[in-house]
């Protein structure tokens, strides 16, 4: 597994103290990922899709790549 970090694009549905629900589409089932381990920018501004920063292990167990 690789542990590079790689930016995708996600829609955020939900959050909790300690994760985020997010969604690459409308086509894939939404995953909780950690927010220990994700970065998110600008995720208090309102707007439809957000750029994470997620380990590539990460984003490809929660299917975001």
């Amino acid at each position: 597994m690789s542990g590079d970090i790689i930016t995708v694009e996600v829609r955020i549905l939900n959050e909790t103290d300690k994760a985020w629900l997010v969604t690459p589409d409308a086509k894939h089932q939404a995953e909780w990922v950690p927010k220990s381990q994700v970065e998110i920018e600008d995720r208090h501004e309102i707007k439809e899709f957000h750029l994470m920063q997620v380990p590539e292990w990460l984003a490809t167990r929660a299917g975001l790549v």
